[in-house]
């Protein structure tokens, strides 16, 4: 680069252009303080500019964005210095030029050191040129490991976008194939708004040998998996093995074996019978299990007290079932189901048959309000905004859930303009397509309340009054037909039971007739 003296030019701010791989992209609102100095003082510092490679008689600006965009908005010249800057030096000098300045882009800072490192540069060298220390650099290293597809994933509406740069780095750490797998997760890494809770997480799925005593297991080994599907350098996983899979680093290989290992000792425990004989007990809140590359239907561990009564021996009419709360220690139980009465309670399912019979109606109508409960909840999720309530009475009734607790500092800059210039906001969860009037964000706060209120357990849970009034309430705020919905349920989906004979209302189910005594 040129030593010598260099001109300073002045030059209409319109022809100078902010170039696209700028990360600043600062407003009119952004500058206002700059403006007052330069209306005040006048520009002190030159911006640097280079002849635009497509259009002749204007320039692209490589420092001085802020500058430019308060000189326009005055309507003054911009004071510049005109370099011959190559495309292969440009983006470079962008990103030294804002790595100087206050809260710089992290991943641009990587994308910088990873160019320092590809053009031979020590690393004591990175840290020397640009002043920072080796802590700045060990981690600025680890956003140099993400993979293509996490570094997508760390944009808006990706999976990462409300990830900190913490946790960012901690992705960084992980195997190519988790972070793709991760960033290919947005429902699962939506869960996660703290460094503790992604750690954490992580450390409970991760490979580790410390409990993997079954890998010794020759019913794991499988075939083609070994170093030549190694996703790591790294030492061995496996090292004491004499199979192939001894020397596999790679994710997919160690579920692999580990879902092997649980499908042999479930055939230990089961025989020859199918799974499906049995009623599946999970030991998490797991809903599913996989078996021999099949998913069967299991019941999470805190909703087992409520729907069953579990025994360790056979009992007259009992179903079995496969308790895994320990997956690894999988053992028969034998199950009962509890049966429903008014007010949520159970009954036993031994004894007499008169609480039976006395409960009839209340089984009955607990069907028939679990239909009308999820036909509610359903048209919730579609419903508009409604007009016959102001917004905020809805939710001091309902309360609101957020909608997203820790945002990126980009994210938050793009709501704002948006809001200043649209009246709306950018989506504010990874599900949505369209920006959002304020009162819609509030709407969709408080339907995902709704939706949680209108879950139950059982459907003799719906018996309680609150519990209907609620439903009826609900029904009513979103305009949804609720007498036409119950006259459906009850004369075609649930209608009384043939068994009962005739003599009954179809709706209230009382008698219409009295016995002749």
């Amino acid at each position: 680069m040129s030593t010598k003296t260099e001109k300073v030019v002045k030059l209409d701010p319109k022809l100078v252009h902010i170039s696209k791989l700028n990360t600043r992209q600062p407003k009119k609102a952004d500058v206002a303080e700059l403006m007052a100095s330069i209306r005040a003082a006048g520009q002190i510092t030159p911006a640097i500019v280079r002849p635009h490679p497509t259009k002749p008689g204007h320039f692209e600006l490589a420092a001085g964005a802020r500058r430019k965009v308060a000189c326009g908005a005055l309507g003054i010249t911009l004071d510049a210095i005109i370099r011959e800057i190559p495309d292969e030096d440009f983006e470079d000098f962008i990103l030294t030029e804002n790595l100087q300045r206050e809260n710089p882009d992290p991943m641009q800072e990587a994308i910088l050191i990873e160019r320092r490192v590809a053009a031979g540069a020590s690393l004591p060298a990175i840290v020397a040129f640009y002043g920072k220390d080796e802590i700045w650099l060990r981690r600025r290293m680890k956003l140099v490991s993400l993979t293509p597809a996490a570094r997508e994933a760390w944009r808006p509406e990706g999976a990462f976008e409300h990830f900190t740069t913490d946790m960012m780095e901690f992705i960084g750490t992980l195997p190519a194939d988790e972070q793709d797998a991760c960033a290919d997760d947005p429902w699962g890494m939506n869960d996660f708004r703290t460094l503790k809770d992604l750690v954490d997480s992580h450390r409970r799925q991760a490979r580790s040998l410390e409990h993997a005593e079954w890998l010794d297991d020759p019913c794991t080994f499988v075939d083609g998996c070994g170093p030549g599907c190694s996703t790591s350098t790294a030492e061995s996983l496996f090292p004491d093995e004499k199979h192939p899979c001894g020397a596999c680093l790679n994710a997919e290989c160690f579920r692999k074996r580990q879902g092997l290992f649980l499908d042999s000792r479930i055939a230990a425990v089961i025989g020859e019978r199918p799974i499906s004989d049995f009623v599946i007990l999970s030991g998490s809140h797991q809903r599913q299990i996989a078996y021999k590359g099949e998913d069967y239907t299991a019941v999470p561990h805190w909703q087992q007290k409520d729907r069953f009564r579990t025994f360790k021996k056979e009992r007259k009419n009992a179903t079995p079932a496969l308790d895994l709360t320990d997956p690894m220690q999988p053992v028969i139980r034998w199950v009962l189901p509890k049966e429903e009465k008014a007010g949520g309670g159970t009954i036993p399912t031994t004894g007499d048959s008169t609480a039976k019979k006395e409960s009839r109606e209340d089984r009955v109508t607990g069907k028939r309000l679990a239909l009308m409960n999820k036909s509610i909840a359903e048209a919730v999720k579609v419903a508009p905004m409604p007009a016959t309530a102001p917004i905020l009475k809805i939710v001091a009734a309902f309360g609101m859930s957020g909608t997203r607790s820790d945002p990126g500092a980009r994210t938050i800059q793009a709501t704002w303009e948006s809001l200043d210039s649209t009246g709306t906001v950018p989506p504010l969860d990874l599900w949505s397509e369209e920006p959002q009037t304020p009162e819609e964000v509030i709407w969709n706060g408080v339907k995902a309340v709704i939706g949680v209120r209108l879950q139950f357990h059982r459907n003799g849970d719906l018996l309680d009054e609150s519990r209907r009034v609620d439903m009826e309430r609900i029904a009513n705020l979103i305009g949804f037909d609720y007498a036409g919905r119950w006259l459906d349920i009850c004369t075609k989906e649930v209608p009384v039971p043939k068994s009962w004979g005739a003599g009954f209302d179809p709706l209230t189910l009382e008698p219409t007739t009295r016995k002749a005594a």
